[in-house]
């Protein structure tokens, strides 16, 4: 049996987890051992599988609010990353010391920035035949908003994946298979591109111009976020456009689909969210929501 240290076994965790995992996860994987090695040699630790302990996490998460200025829940996805990193390392039989099961994975739910109807139809109103860049980008955003894709999916499409009626495709992040819908209005973009979608740019650029396609379309409410740092809070306030990126479609498809009244299920099916948890933060969002049951159920 190959002796391995934490570090190297982290190493082959991370090229391990590049044939199961998206980039993102694997980019992540790779900034959490960054960051312990980092802390390690500023702290004078020595990273071991017996070190793991409760005065270990209590320095590391310190370091991390106060060194690195990570917000709350920054910091809650690199504890998250470092106990799925030691469950590996136990079923392996590297790791003895189980204190790390107790270790606290801080959760903070960000505010759902996602369209209003209103706003919708202002961007899909917008005449763009000046600006070709803007307009792809702008069909490949709604495109998100009436389907609820993720922009990963969105991104692998395949002109075989698009049926007459609706998408069929296995979702990048959760390997699942799903069946999606299409609304008349996703239909009419595809047609647009004989019926496919316009080439996808880097999910970088797509974020920089969404921004700047819902500035020139006067997307600017006010838009209020707080993040914590440890009991830290900071609000900031800036323009609703400087908010919105990719996210923000699927976001979007949600709200709205349950403020038109789609049953949560349905919406759940159509977007493949699995855990109702994650799902559930939606419907806290939107008291239009709870006014049209209201009005529905009792006029």
């Amino acid at each position: 049996k190959t002796s391995y240290t934490f570090t190297s076994l982290f190493e082959q965790f991370i090229e391990q987890s590049k044939t199961t995992k998206q980039n993102s996860t694997v980019k992540k994987y790779r900034t959490c051992l960054n960051l312990l090695q980092q802390f390690a040699q500023k702290k004078r630790i020595t990273l071991s599988f017996e070190n793991l302990n409760s005065d270990f996490y209590e320095r590391f998460v310190k370091y991390l609010l106060e060194d690195v200025k990570q917000i709350n829940s920054t910091v809650g996805k690199y504890i998250q990353t470092l106990k799925t990193f030691l469950n590996y390392a136990t079923e392996k039989g590297y790791n003895q010391t189980f204190d790390f099961k107790k270790f606290k994975v801080f959760k903070e739910e960000t505010e759902i920035i996602y369209l209003t109807q209103d706003e919708l139809n202002i961007l899909a109103e917008k005449d763009l035949s000046k600006n070709l860049r803007l307009d792809k980008v702008r069909d490949l955003f709604l495109f998100g908003c009436y389907t609820g894709l993720r922009f990963s999916d969105i991104e692998k499409l395949k002109p075989e994946n698009i049926k007459k009626d609706y998408i069929l495709l296995q979702a990048q992040k959760t390997k699942t298979n799903n069946n999606v819908p299409l609304s008349p209005m996703a239909k009419k973009i595809l047609k647009k591109y004989d019926n496919f979608l316009p080439n996808v740019i880097t999910n970088q650029k797509m974020n920089d111009y969404i921004k700047e396609l819902c500035e020139d379309a006067e997307i600017d409410e006010p838009t209020q976020t707080i993040k914590h740092r440890g009991a830290l809070r900071t609000d900031t306030t800036l323009p609703k456009y400087k908010l919105i990126g990719t996210h923000t479609a699927r976001r979007t498809f949600v709200t709205l689909s349950l403020e038109k009244g789609m049953r949560a299920e349905t919406v759940m099916e159509i977007t493949g969210h699995k855990k109702y948890d994650t799902f559930k933060r939606y419907i806290k969002v939107t008291d239009k929501v709870k006014q049209n049951e209201m009005n529905r159920i009792w006029s």
